[in-house]
């Protein structure tokens, strides 16, 4: 885990704008995300991807929490879809070619969005107007583990265009 007190965040944000956090923390597994006391860390804590949809107007005075959990994983259920599971940092455009190179098809069309797979329940990548997720898709890691019942992914995040049960919170 890689953590740092008032850290330059202009390699995290698109528009490449000179601020600080007051604490920035990178994990490599569920296991050091879940171990972070997120109440004793500064506050507010927000978890940012590759910050494509992101303006800083002035320097944090918070945490910002990223996810460096790269792995795709295909699980093999022997139907004719493929679920994927996906890190939370992997980047997403990534994940499309990836998938595409193993021909399973379902993400094509959403190449070169920008973004980490972990922020597709937030920018809702993929969601169609009814909630449901590209068959391709399964979950995140990060949302995964938010949301550990049996439900369904689109049911346990409550998807809709540009909205999720995990956008409306704080991690």
């Amino acid at each position: 885990m890689f953590r740092q007190e008032n850290y330059d965040l202009s390699a995290h944000n698109t528009f490449r704008m000179k601020v600080r956090c007051a604490c920035f923390i990178e994990y490599e597994s569920l296991e050091e995300l879940l171990s972070l006391d997120l109440s004793a860390l500064p506050q507010p804590v927000k978890h940012i991807g590759e910050g494509s949809n992101l303006l800083f107007t002035g320097d944090f005075p918070g945490t910002i929490l990223h996810s460096n959990i790269e792995f795709i994983k295909y699980v093999d259920m022997g139907f004719d879809e493929v679920p994927v599971m996906v890190g939370a940092g992997v980047h997403f455009d990534d994940l499309v070619a990836q998938t595409c190179r193993h021909g399973l098809w379902g993400l094509e069309n959403l190449s070169l969005i920008p973004g980490e797979a972990g922020a597709a329940v937030v920018q809702n990548i993929g969601v169609s107007r009814s909630g449901n997720w590209f068959p391709a898709w399964y979950a995140t890691t990060l949302s995964s583990a938010k949301n550990a019942d049996s439900a369904p992914p689109n049911v346990r995040m409550r998807t809709g265009i540009r909205s999720s049960s995990i956008r409306m919170t704080d991690i």
